[in-house]
């Protein structure tokens, strides 16, 4: 008979999003077993807002929000294993998308910080984009126990704030489809998967939004503040926003909102390659849409609880009903439509004035970007069995 040795430890994960930092506090157990299983007992998760981007010129400030994080992990962690607990502290899109130096100092700043707490700190960085898809897919395969799985796996989409990623696994015979540089081969265990995994960075929510309110338009981009009107902002409304540092101010206009972000999402580099590449096989799978893919649909009402199926023209159909007259011209793109009484629009509205912008932005990503057909379902999840879906546990 096997002796079950159960041996507990624990795993620091900070991830600093360009919305947010998050700490996840993994505590695994190792069911020494043949073939040996790692369990993931459970997990303490805390969030505090906003990024540490936004403390571009603030390096202090910016490692100072991280306290109440580190507080949380003393309460979690047991005294005796605090000094063998690994903290692994990895930033996303929101540090890759700063200057350099920018950067640098809060890197600095964030090391001076872990210096002062007694767990083992192995890794301060950036998580460059295809780590952050490959780990997402890791963490939702494991939570799924498709690991392995020879059909069935599930793709993963995630949309951050400042870059969207897109990674699913590729069958041996369909390899030589996808460019190289595009494919990971990942050692899990004792076997190899062959994984397709891009990052676009500029084209997480935030990102893509400063674009598409700045397409065509004059503004100097210096300038810490900047008045414009748009088609994607409802005639009537005026929309603040501010983001790297800048104030925007945003009036409605009459003009055709969803060309505007469809001719962002289908952009081409100069040899006429588009930017955003619809991967072969990515509309076979089925599919877990995480982080901002999930917020927005709880934002607009489209689900309530940690995961529900939508149709990937779910986002779009609410914009419609959200923003009629801003749409009305459309009429080809999908029949479905919906319709919300006048006080739950204004209240949209009057709370999210980007709600037709960054809903339709969504849909028009998955269909036009990434090839996902309009009646497509993905699993919009935030939790899988209460643990978080997120990159951090892969």
């Amino acid at each position: 008979s096997t002796i079950n040795i159960r041996y507990e430890y624990h795993s620091i994960v900070f991830d600093a999003g360009s919305t947010g930092t998050r700490i996840h506090i993994f505590v695994f157990e190792l069911l020494t077993q043949d073939p040996l299983k790692l369990g993931l007992k459970s997990e303490n998760f805390l969030e505090v807002k906003p990024g540490l981007n936004e403390y571009f010129d603030e390096p202090e400030k910016a490692a100072e929000s991280m306290r109440p994080l580190l507080q949380f992990a003393l309460q979690v962690v047991p005294e005796n294993i605090r000094k063998e607990t690994g903290l692994q502290f990895l930033a996303t899109a929101g540090l890759r998308l700063l200057k350099p130096e920018q950067t640098d100092a809060i890197l600095k700043s964030v090391t001076k910080l872990l210096s002062e707490y007694p767990f083992n700190v192995t890794s301060i960085s950036i998580l460059d984009g295809d780590s952050e898809g490959i780990n997402a897919w890791m963490t939702i395969n494991f939570l799924k126990d498709s690991l392995h799985l020879q059909e069935g796996s599930f793709g993963v989409v995630d949309l951050g704030g400042g870059s969207t990623q897109v990674t699913f696994k590729v069958l041996e015979e369909n390899r030589s489809l996808y460019p190289k540089e595009k494919i990971a081969d990942i050692h899990i265990g004792c076997k190899t998967e062959t994984l397709y995994t891009r990052s676009y960075l500029g084209y997480g929510f935030r990102s893509s939004r400063k674009s598409i309110l700045l397409t065509d338009k004059d503004v100097d981009e210096n300038e810490k503040t900047i008045k414009l009107s748009h088609p994607c902002i409802p005639l009537g409304r005026i929309a603040n926003w501010t983001f790297e540092g800048v104030n925007y101010t945003i009036t409605g206009e009459n003009g055709d909102c969803f060309d505007v972000i469809r001719s962002f999402v289908i952009k081409k580099d100069d040899n006429g390659q588009k930017f955003v590449e619809a991967p072969q096989y990515l509309d076979r799978q089925p599919i877990y849409a995480i982080s901002h893919y999930y917020d927005h649909a709880l934002t607009y009402g489209l689900l309530n609880g940690d995961e529900a199926v939508l149709t990937v023209d779910a986002y779009y159909v609410r914009a419609k009903a959200i923003c009629e007259e801003m749409f009305a011209t459309n009429t080809n793109y999908t029949s479905r439509r919906e319709s919300l009484s006048n006080e739950q629009k204004e209240n949209f509205l009057r709370t999210y004035p980007f709600a037709c912008l960054d809903l339709t932005y969504v849909t028009l990503l998955l269909n036009q970007g990434l090839g996902l057909k309009l009646n497509k379902t993905i699993t919009a999840a935030k939790k899988i069995d209460g643990k978080e879906a997120s990159w951090a546990l892969g």
